[in-house]
């Protein structure tokens, strides 16, 4: 039994291999006529794909483009009001170059406006740290425009203390110490001529005598006499 099951076995064996060689070759056929007859079509295909998406890439930069026209829309004399609230509140948020924007917008269309020429004139001088060269001369021009002399005298003083503070940010002591004083000066003569219930005039002041007092770099400037080096206009 043992040695028939053996024999048997043997036989089986040689029957199994001889099958698998059979579907070894069946499947090397198979595989063969496969990459014979599907292999080619999927590699053509995919050529055709590729020039196709070259030609429609090739086509899309090599179209003329359109030319547009580049102008500012008018404000409606409607929206004025709500144009220099939303400019006020973009400088609320630190974005004075939105701000900026809005207030050229409304005084093309309404150039007597105030309320343009004032928010305009802050927010140049919010951008005073990184362009106080190009923006200080604008800042007072557009403060000039206010009607009340008050306003003028006391959005000046504005100006020269936002300049002292980028001059001290820069590094420019000396010049910080006479914008400074050029700020008080104003202050002073603000608070001369303005409403006696406005405490802005001394509050501001005194923010430049403590400033002047209490900065180091400004105590030491202010010792030493020293003409101030401006670098205004473009």
């Amino acid at each position: 039994m043992r040695d028939g099951g053996t024999a048997g076995g043997a036989d089986g064996g040689g029957v199994l291999a001889s099958g698998a060689g059979v579907f070894l070759h069946v499947s090397a056929s198979v595989a063969e006529l496969s990459g014979s007859v599907f292999g080619p079509h999927a590699t053509a295909h995919a050529a055709v794909k590729n020039r196709s998406a070259r030609r429609t890439r090739a086509s899309v930069h090599s179209r003329p483009r359109r030319a547009m026209n580049y102008e500012l829309k008018p404000l409606a004399a409607k929206n004025l009001s709500a144009a220099v609230e939303l400019a006020k509140h973009y400088r609320d948020l630190n974005q004075p170059d939105e701000a900026e924007s809005i207030c050229r917008d409304v005084l093309a269309v309404a150039p007597d406006s105030e309320e343009a020429w004032r928010t305009l004139g802050l927010a140049l001088t919010d951008r005073f740290p990184a362009a106080w060269m190009t923006l200080f001369d604008e800042a007072c021009k557009a403060f000039e425009k206010l009607k009340s002399e008050y306003e003028r005298v006391y959005y000046a003083a504005i100006a020269w203390e936002r300049y002292a503070k980028a001059q001290v940010d820069a590094g420019r002591a000396h010049n910080a110490v006479h914008a400074f004083e050029e700020a008080m000066r104003r202050y002073e003569e603000a608070e001369r001529i303005g409403p006696k219930d406005d405490p802005n005039p001394i509050l501001h002041y005194n923010r430049c005598v403590r400033a002047l007092t209490l900065h180091p770099e400004l105590v030491r400037a202010s010792a030493v006499p020293h003409e101030p080096e401006y670098e205004f206009g473009d």
